[in-house]
């Protein structure tokens, strides 16, 4: 510092004025003489320059001045005020602050909102006098500070630059782009050889999610730093990408007001997705964490939020899950419960088809009974009489019983055709709940009936004709027994055709050959992959059970519509 001065009331002191006093008296003290030299011992001197320097010591003056090296011992502040012109040092004096003075300080600047923080490199304004120590020699001695000038000129750069982006509303235009719940696009702006890099990669892998990062390589500090975090803006500009980090580890703050840059401020604020940023900043907000969407301390803080993002809606699913389950643990018991309902309405209703069944086969066979040995008796009576009555009378007696079988197979059809109508109706209103195996059963139950009609009815007429003529009974065997026989099985082979028909078109069989079905929440059947969504829950109902599924992706069959998810 070339000179200070002080104002106390009307009193000015210069301190190039007491050093030229300081002159004198040593001038006019020792006279040098080749007779005579007087030597001073170094004690008189800065006793001498104590005394010149005792009026200014009560002098209390400010100085403005670029802070050097700082120490601290005991709460004290040690340190060096230094005058830069043009890059070189043309004033440098050492400055103390004690603890009480200091911890005044600090209190009088957090009254108003401020950090008193004096770190190398600022610039500074101190109200200061002089002290002189015949050891450590001249210094000044600061007893206050002006809060305007302590932030320094960069910090009241970042203040200005902040106020003017607060004005125009920059502050809150990123903040507004919605952000997804969870970001696996990423964009990354940093220098690729940074410790903040690895540490966000890292702490991204580690966290066990398909994140997909998108590097530009950036210079984070110096005078390129500004165009290149420019550059890599407008290079992840046209990516897909769900959100932006710019991040960089600490350093002074020096290296941290390069960030504090108006232009990509600018450019963060009119920036299509969300920016967040993580510049190191420790307790001071910068010009970027003003703009940006979201803001955090350290490049490691924001990947760890991100993670934490994925853990939460993992554990959200889970709980989701658990939820799901119990519910459709109810539906299941439910719809059980109605199956069994089912089912015994099915048994009872096959129990009730077969008897009916039964019934009419007896009164088939009965009434076949009796006109077979009607016919039996006339025939008896024709060939007493006249052979050629005889034959009339058979072919009459052949004709009467081909009627009679005929109506007995029609209605026997409508019977049986009436009856597997119901059954298919009840099989197509209940689905799957419904097993074929019973109605199988039925119709097995039905064909052993038949059967055992077909026997009793061979026996009885085969002993009816016994009785009676060998001739007769050969030729009402062949001529009756076989056509009704063959009635029969052609009766039961349409009865067993219906049967496989209706087999075949069991849905429980095609969900045995591979097959299932899907359904949505409605428990309805989805038809298309055109119903399905991202996301979506859905249940596939197998032969042998269900089970639950998230669609993730889909692909149609036409080519020109493929959509990937």
């Amino acid at each position: 510092m070339r000179e200070g001065a002080c104002r106390s009331g009307t009193r000015h002191f210069s301190i190039r004025h007491a050093c030229a006093t300081l002159s004198v008296r040593n001038k006019s003290s020792a006279v040098s003489t080749e007779a005579d030299i007087k030597i001073f011992a170094l004690s008189d001197i800065t006793r001498r320059i104590a005394e010149v320097l005792e009026p200014a010591r009560s002098k209390r003056f400010w100085v403005r001045a670029e802070l050097g090296e700082i120490s601290e011992k005991n709460g004290h502040l040690y340190g060096t005020l230094l005058e830069m012109e043009q890059g070189k040092q043309v004033a440098r004096m050492s400055f103390s602050l004690w603890r009480n003075d200091r911890a005044r300080i600090a209190a009088a600047f957090e009254r108003a909102g401020l950090a008193f923080e004096l770190k190398a490199g600022m610039k500074i304004v101190l109200y200061c006098q002089l002290n002189f120590h015949p050891v450590f020699g001249l210094s000044l001695q600061a007893v206050d500070a002006d809060p305007r000038f302590v932030l320094g000129e960069l910090e009241l750069r970042r203040r200005e630059i902040i106020e003017r982006l607060r004005a125009r509303g920059d502050h809150e235009r990123n903040k507004a782009l919605l952000v997804p719940r969870l970001p696996l696009r990423i964009g990354l702006i940093t220098s690729r050889e940074s410790a903040a890099y690895f540490d966000v990669i890292q702490t991204l892998r580690n966290g066990g999610f398909a994140f997909r990062v998108s590097l530009t390589d950036a210079t984070m500090q110096g005078e390129k730093a500004e165009q290149s975090i420019l550059d890599a803006l407008a290079a992840l500009a046209p990516l897909d990408l769900d959100l932006v980090m710019l991040i960089r580890g600490g350093g002074s703050k020096t290296d941290l007001a390069t960030l504090d840059s108006e232009r990509i401020a600018q450019a963060i604020a009119a920036y299509r997705k969300p920016v967040w940023v993580a510049i190191g900043h420790e307790t001071d907000s910068g010009v970027l964490d003003v703009v940006a969407h979201s803001a955090f301390k350290t490049p490691t803080a924001l990947a760890e939020h991100i993670v934490q993002r994925f853990l939460n809606a993992e554990r959200d699913a889970v709980i989701a899950q658990e939820r799901l389950q119990r519910a459709w643990a109810h539906v299941l018991g439910m719809h059980q419960l109605r199956m069994r309902e089912d089912s015994i309405g099915i048994q009872q209703g096959s129990r009730k088809m077969a008897e009916l069944a039964r019934s009419e086969l007896r009164t088939c066979m009965e009434r076949l009974r009796r006109s077979v040995a009607e016919r039996t008796h006339a025939e008896l009576r024709a060939l007493d009489t006249d052979a050629r009555d005889m034959h009339a009378g058979l072919r009459e007696a052949l004709r009467r019983r081909e009627t009679t079988i005929l109506d007995a197979r029609r209605r026997m059809y409508l019977l049986a055709s009436g009856a597997l109508s119901l059954q298919a109706q009840a099989l197509g209103q209940q689905r799957t709940r419904l097993s074929p195996v019973r109605i199988a059963s039925a119709i097995e139950s039905a064909r052993r009936a038949l059967g055992q009609a077909e026997h009793r009815a061979d026996a009885a007429r085969t002993r009816a004709v016994r009785q009676r003529r060998t001739r007769l009974a050969a030729l009402a065997a062949t001529l009756h027994a076989s056509a009704l026989l063959e009635r029969l099985r052609g009766q039961r082979n349409v009865l067993e055709q219906q049967g496989n028909v209706l087999r075949a078109h069991d849905p429980q069989r095609v969900l045995e050959r591979g097959y299932a079905i899907v359904r949505d929440e409605r428990d309805s059947a989805i038809r298309g992959v055109g119903a399905l969504v991202a996301g979506q829950s859905v249940r596939m109902e197998m032969h042998d059970g269900t089970a639950s599924a998230t669609i993730n992706n889909k692909e149609e069959r036409d080519e020109r519509t493929r959509t990937e998810l």
